[in-house]
This record gives C-alpha cells, sequence and structure tokens, in this order.
C-alpha cells in the first residue's frame, strides 16, 4: 500500500517533524510512506505551480490513502480526489482555526474526506463542526517513548527556550512578559527563541530592542530538529503561552527532553501537564513569573518536577508505528 501525506511546507513545527519521522523510517514493509511538502523553506505557497507540482506527484504516485494536513494542502489533494479511487484521511493538527480561509478550505477537505485524523482528543472534540458523523483516529505524537534526556544540575540563571512558529498564537508577547519578570530578580536569566517567522519577527526584534533585553532574549530563527536538540540540552525550561493548541508536540518533545514546561493549560496540555508536579500551568505570565521565582528557589522539588516530567511519556506508542496502524483501520 502507498500512503502519501501532503503537508504544505517544509518549516519547523509539530505537523512537519512528526511528518518528517518517516523519512528514512522502516515503518513497515508491507507499505510505502511518501511524505510530499508543497513548498519548501524559502518558496511561496501562493505560487501556483508549487500546487501544481504536488498534484502531478499524486497522479504519478498512484497512493492508495492520501493524507492531508492543513488547508493549503486543499488544491492539490481536491484535484486529485477527483480523479483517484483511493481514500482520503483529513489531519487536524488544533483546536481551532487560524482565520477564514483556513475555516473555508477545511470545511471544503472535510467534506471529501473519507475520515479524519486528529493528534489529540482536544483538537476530536473542538472539531466536531468538521467531523460530524465520520469516523475519527487520534494519533500519538509521540516521535520517541523510549527518549533519554541530559541529566545534569541547573544552571545558576534559568534558561528557557521556545521553538516553534514565529506566529500571534504562540502568544510570544506574553512569553517576553513573563520573561522581564524574571530578569527583575534574575538579571543573568537567558530565553532563545527559534523558528520561522510566521508575522511576529519584526514586532519581537522591535520589542526587544525597546526593551533593552537584547542581551537576554536571542531570535536564532528556524533549525534542524537536530539543532533545536543541542540547544534544548542548555536549557533548563520551555516557554509557551499559547492562545490555543491540539497536542503542542513541541511540549511533549520538551518534557522528553528533561525540561520543565511553563505552558498555558490549552487544547490537550492540561492533560498532560499537571501543575507544580511536572509543569508550571497557568495562562497569565505574571502568575507564572511568581510560582517559578519561588520554585526556583528549591532545586530537590525542581529536580523532582523535570523526572516527572520526563517519565510522562515513557512507554507510549509511537507516531510511525500509530499513523501506519490507523491507515490500515481506514482501508479495511
Amino acid at each position: 500500500m502507498i500512503i502519501v501525506h501532503i503537508v504544505p511546507k517544509d518549516v519547523v513545527g509539530g505537523v512537519e517533524t512528526a511528518a518528517k519521522s518517516f523519512v528514512g523510517a522502516d515503518a513497515n514493509g508491507e507499505h510505502s510512506v511518501l511524505v510530499y511538502f508543497i513548498a519548501g523553506q524559502n518558496q511561496s505557497l501562493f505560487n501556483p505551480l508549487h500546487h501544481v507540482k504536488a498534484f502531478r506527484f499524486l497522479m504519478q504516485v498512484k497512493p492508495n490513502v492520501v493524507v492531508m494536513s492543513l488547508w493549503w494542502s486543499f488544491f492539490s489533494t481536491c484535484m486529485f480526489r477527483i480523479v483517484s479511487k483511493g481514500k482520503f484521511v483529513l489531519f487536524l493538527h488544533s483546536q481551532k482555526r487560524a482565520h477564514k480561509l483556513d475555516s473555508f478550505f477545511t470545511s471544503l477537505q472535510s467534506k471529501f474526506a473519507d475520515c479524519f485524523f486528529c493528534d489529540s482528543r482536544a483538537t476530536e472534540k473542538a472539531n466536531g463542526n468538521f467531523i460530524k458523523s465520520k469516523e475519527a483516529y487520534v494519533i500519538s505524537l509521540i516521535l520517541n517513548s523510549r527518549a533519554k534526556p541530559v541529566r545534569r544540575e541547573f544552571y545558576n540563571n534559568p534558561k528557557f527556550i521556545f521553538w516553534g512558529r514565529l506566529a500571534r498564537v504562540k502568544r510570544l508577547d506574553k512569553a517576553l512578559i513573563f520573561f522581564e519578570n524574571i530578569i527583575s530578580e534574575l538579571p543573568d536569566s537567558q530565553f532563545l527563541v527559534c523558528g520561522p517567522d510566521f508575522g511576529e519577527k519584526t514586532w519581537l526584534e522591535s520589542y526587544i530592542y525597546s526593551n533593552s533585553l537584547q542581551h537576554n532574549v536571542k531570535l536564532i530563527g528556524q533549525l534542524q530538529h537536530c539543532e533545536i536538540k543541542s540547544k534544548a540540552d542548555q536549557c533548563d525550561f520551555y516557554l509557551q503561552f499559547s492562545d490555543y493548541e491540539g497536542m503542542a508536540m513541541s511540549v511533549i518533545e520538551a518534557m522528553q527532553m528533561g525540561l520543565v514546561p511553563i505552558v498555558s493549560p490549552v487544547g490537550e496540555i492540561h492533560n498532560y501537564c499537571t501543575d507544580d508536579e511536572n509543569a508550571v500551568l497557568t495562562a497569565c505570565p505574571e502568575t507564572a513569573a511568581k510560582r517559578f521565582l519561588t520554585i526556583w528557589k528549591d532545586k530537590q522539588k525542581l529536580c523532582r518536577m523535570r523526572e516527572n516530567a520526563t517519565k510522562t511519556w515513557e512507554g507510549s506508542s509511537c507516531y510511525i508505528d500509530d499513523f501506519i496502524y490507523n491507515v490500515e483501520k481506514v482501508v479495511e
């Protein structure tokens, strides 16, 4: 069986990282899983030629199952649906749609999809208006349940990291408010921000300059997954105050790497992050900062929280296995 996963753009993000895990992996000898990015890192999705090329790729490969992620995948997969007898799966990755275009095209995709994949129960529940009476399967986003984090003492000053899209929904403004509260007490603290620009970079650069944060906040830009892990190994805490999420794969990865997440309780996060046990869980940056400064003084508690964070995902099913298992259910 040939399975093609269509992803809009080759950038750093949970969707893309999970899809790339199939590259070079021996998922199942009976199946061939191909991942196709419509546009590269420096290419525009507004160029119709990229969508035509994606359609041509589908015509050449003739997959038995097409998995579509995000609304930009609509154009090439819609054209292929007209001439294909294969199964079509719409993979939903978030509780909410980013804007009206996202909502419109996701609605169209849902009409010709045979079934749905969801990155979490929270995503499945929030997208009931698209799923309706069709089947939906929740897919694990754990890339490696046997990951072993670097074990070391906490640094003298806390080091925070965020990786993902530099987009409004990630609320990096809240992260900076939190961080400013921290450096008022711990002036040598560091905050690394890694990811491609989705409209927030100019604002972030201006805010950092205007508030004299250049010494403490570093905009790293887009990194490969292995480079992110290298940066994360130099940090203690993962920082994210998103307005909404699905499974929030970056939070899961951070926990597996031995980082304590300081995150807003949105999407599925509140189901695997337990406040004061393996995370600091609040949507208010000022409250998070006060609680963090108290916890920071108790290194034994921090070690317990880090240990709890890494143990959260031990023995979980992995993305590749879960993806294949549920694709097989689709074609039964």
